[in-house]
């Protein structure tokens, strides 16, 4: 079973992270066992964003 979330739109990064930090909140209550996200730029609040996926990520696989 797949869960997709959309975070937010890549034009609003301050969306993607504000949907990003709530997801990883809720994920244990959720279930979720996989995050697959695009990178975003590492740049201002995308740099936030990188390294917060950086940070949840067990593994990282680059396709």
């Amino acid at each position: 079973h797949v869960k997709k979330v959309v975070l937010g739109s890549r034009n609003d990064l301050y969306a993607v992270a504000s949907g990003l930090f709530k997801a990883l909140r809720d994920r244990d209550n959720l279930n979720y066992t996989q995050i697959i996200s695009e990178p975003f730029p590492e740049t201002g609040i995308g740099l936030a964003i990188m390294n917060r996926l950086r940070k949840a990520a067990w593994r990282i696989d680059r396709v």
